[in-house]
């Protein structure tokens, strides 16, 4: 587990890293390096022909990575805005040092280059992905709304399936040891969620956000559920 900053400035930071790095990167080697795995999920999950689903693959995970900062932001102010900080800085604050921690890797040894440089950022975003839709599958079960406006269920299973099975379930279960239900229960009680707002969030398929609920990956012309049908 990477060491825990202090929340003040980290979201900067992390903004700041991953500009220099993806400032540095070689698309096309990372498209490249792709490629492989991108014939392997198309096959799996893919609705349209292989060559669309190549196309998508690379700005889908780039966007994966690089919304997090922005996320961040949101999630920050829907916190300060519905008295959930605490809950959400506490998930906030450990899921960001996993990606910061990859950042950091990549920026202080210079042999990871293309495709590795891009999978250990993939690793380091998997884990705020998980840890958003593990958060937000336990608070939408506790009352029927989810905090975030991003559904990140099939987005989180591609990246599985890109970063690799045995590596990403190895994540999935430090995530999973981490969001309780009780500890998530207990913070939104603590709340005092306005119900009627909560109703007319549920009612219009918003999330407490405020935002409309988006597939992630659909929204990248990623149906991955339609692809296992």
């Amino acid at each position: 587990m990477p060491k825990i900053a202090s929340n003040s400035g980290m979201n900067d930071q992390l903004h700041a890293m991953l500009a220099r790095i993806f400032a540095s990167c070689d698309q096309d080697e990372i498209k490249i390096g792709l490629l492989p795995l991108c014939t392997r999920l198309a096959r799996q999950f893919g609705t349209g022909d292989e060559a669309q689903f190549e196309q998508r693959v690379l700005p889908f995970c780039t966007e994966y990575i690089l919304q997090i900062p922005s996320l961040i932001d949101l999630l920050k102010i829907t916190g300060r805005d519905l008295r959930l900080e605490d809950l959400i800085d506490t998930y906030l604050t450990l899921s960001s040092s996993y990606l910061l921690s990859a950042c950091e890797e990549i920026e202080q040894n210079e042999t990871h280059k293309g495709l590795e440089q891009f999978l250990i950022l993939l690793q380091g975003a998997y884990i705020f992905g998980r840890m958003l839709e593990e958060l937000d599958d336990k608070v939408e079960i506790f009352i029927g709304v989810p905090i975030s406006h991003l559904n990140m269920m099939d987005a989180n299973l591609i990246v599985h399936e890109i970063i690799g099975e045995s590596f990403a379930n190895r994540l999935d279960k430090v995530v999973i040891s981490l969001v309780k239900q009780s500890q998530v229960s207990k913070g939104v009680i603590e709340a005092g969620l306005d119900k009627v707002q909560v109703d007319s969030a549920k009612k219009e398929h918003k999330s407490l956000s405020g935002r409309p609920v988006i597939n992630f990956a659909e929204s990248h012309g990623l149906d991955l559920l339609s692809g296992l049908l």
